[in-house]
């Protein structure tokens, strides 16, 4: 994807933590992308605001409304696209905790098919649990996203 972003960098050096700021509207406000280990070489990914040095460090529920949604999601593709570069043996997997967000999701990897697809391997988990190739015409209820093996 090749359309403006923030600047992240590795929280605190741990490698399965980013973190970046987002400026808008309603002020800088830092945000947070995890990588949490599922099972082995299988990752669920975790936004949100960051809280602080606290029991939950980011809240996935709250609606920033900065006013850089595309540049947020920018960064977050890049962030994905950082994290499997250096890690080509793992799953990215992403589900909305809403099905608005779910919805989200989905529009965004459809409306930058074409980018991704180059570089990535796109799935949807259906209401079933069964993974598929990603089809814009479905609807999922999760995401998978694997470093393309070019050989």
């Amino acid at each position: 994807m090749n359309r403006e972003s923030y600047a992240y960098e590795n929280h605190e050096n741990d490698l399965l933590v980013y973190a970046f700021e987002s400026i808008g509207k309603q002020g800088i406000i830092k945000k947070m992308v995890y990588f949490q280990e599922i099972s082995p070489n299988f990752y669920n990914l975790a936004m949100g605001d960051y809280l602080g040095e606290y029991e939950i460090p980011i809240d996935d529920m709250h609606v920033s409304d900065n006013g850089d949604m595309p540049k947020v999601f920018a960064t977050i593709a890049k962030i994905i696209a950082h994290f499997l570069h250096e890690n080509p043996q793992y799953t990215v997997f992403i589900e909305g905790n809403t099905p608005l967000k779910k919805a989200l999701y989905q529009r965004i990897i459809t409306n930058n098919r074409k980018d991704l697809i180059t570089f990535f391997d796109l799935f949807g988990v259906d209401s079933l649990g069964k993974v598929q190739n990603f089809d814009a015409t479905e609807s999922y209820e999760a995401l998978l996203i694997k470093a393309k093996q070019i050989f």
